[in-house]
């Protein structure tokens, strides 16, 4: 059986998005930490996640997700609801 882990997925789509190793992606990450992560990329990610988790995320949420911690809570509420 195999155990979904949310987190590492979600990692995992952040490093897809960026073009860098998931070894990059920690917690402590955050929009502007590497250059891939600017305002259109972090536009480009929330897409992402949106099509990957087949969620919505609230326009309201969108400029606070600025950081993997963020992110992940954000995703792991909405995957939830």
């Amino acid at each position: 059986m195999v155990v979904y882990n949310l987190e590492k997925e979600i990692k995992k789509t952040i490093a897809e998005v960026f073009k860098v190793s998931e070894e990059v992606i920690i917690d402590s990450l955050s929009i502007g930490d590497i250059p891939e992560w600017d305002s259109m990329g972090n536009m480009n990610l929330m897409r992402a996640l949106e099509e990957n988790f087949n969620i919505d995320i609230p326009l309201e949420d969108l400029f606070e997700l600025t950081s993997v911690t963020s992110i992940i809570e954000e995703v792991r509420k909405l995957v939830n609801a």
